[in-house]
């Protein structure tokens, strides 16, 4: 049976906070955000049964996605990663089938410069044939790292989630099914990919530009400020978390965009002590939903 209780303490030793996480749900077994995993905090938590994920607390993560593609397709990909490593995305017949995040990034372009610097650092291909590619933070006060969901989606396609906030995980090996395809220590990213995500000086000329023209900055939408409702529910600073829920659904289901990361809500409490049930997180999505259907 893996240790994982074992690979979490050898992580902290380098730098990086790991979380023990349910098998097959990839929901965290415990309340991580704002805790500190510290060897005292690995110690008493049960990593039994369990997987292990890394959290984006000095690195940052880009998360590849197969979901649209089929189990035969996801595993072709996943065995001639397994097999060839990284240069076997060279090979992938693009322009006659969509490869969903990896055809996304393709398209983009920054698949060159991923490349190139993937292949500096950690590497792991996931068990449905996603990749997950880790980078160290940079300490700039001109970077603000945060997550970013499906961020081509407008532009080259959906399938490639970077995520980058500090409660931000990502399932790493040995966690069943997830297999090293670099092994390096994670690096810095050199490029444009990382000025273009996480450059605040742009994001606040963004913000101004959407203050400013409104009617050309903001796509319609059944649930505007949607994306904001999602982030706020997994980065864990949602105060409104009924509201915040219908509204990320809505998101979710107009962007095609799974909903499995705002499950981290079920079982949680809010500032009176009410407790989150999945009977509540199911009723609600159902509701989005129709409301998505109803608007179409």
């Amino acid at each position: 049976m893996t240790n994982f209780k074992q690979k979490a303490r050898k992580l902290y030793e380098k730098g990086y906070q790991c979380i023990p996480v349910l098998k097959d749900k990839k929901q965290p077994s415990y309340k991580f955000a704002g805790i500190d995993i510290t060897e005292s905090v690995i110690e008493q938590w049960d990593w039994q049964d369990k997987q292990i994920a890394m959290l984006a607390r000095g690195v940052w993560f880009i998360d590849i996605d197969t979901h649209t593609l089929s189990p035969e397709l996801k595993e072709e990909i996943r065995k001639g990663l397994i097999d060839k490593g990284l240069d076997y995305l060279y090979q992938l017949p693009y322009k006659d089938t969509n490869f969903e995040g990896y055809s996304t990034l393709y398209k983009s372009p920054y698949f060159e410069e991923v490349m190139t610097n993937a292949k500096t650092s950690y590497v792991e291909v996931t068990k449905t044939g996603g990749l997950h590619i880790i980078f160290k933070k940079k300490s700039s006060s001109s970077l603000t790292y945060q997550q970013k969901i499906d961020v081509f989606k407008d532009s080259f396609g959906s399938g490639v989630d970077i995520k980058a906030n500090d409660n931000n995980y990502c399932i790493i090996s040995p966690s069943e099914g997830y297999v090293p395809v670099i092994q390096k220590e994670p690096c810095e990213y050199q490029g444009k990919l990382e000025e273009h995500l996480f450059n605040n000086t742009v994001q606040k000329q963004r913000e101004i530009a959407q203050a400013m023209f409104p009617e050309y900055a903001t796509p319609r939408s059944a649930c505007p400020n949607g994306n904001l409702a999602y982030q706020r529910i997994v980065e864990g600073t949602s105060t409104a978390r009924n509201n915040d829920l219908f509204i990320a659904c809505c998101y979710a289901f107009q962007h095609e965009i799974s909903i499995e990361p705002l499950a981290v809500l079920i079982d949680t409490e809010n500032t009176q002590g009410d407790v989150f049930t999945r009977e509540e997180f199911i009723h609600t999505a159902k509701s989005a939903k129709n409301t998505i259907q109803h608007n179409k």
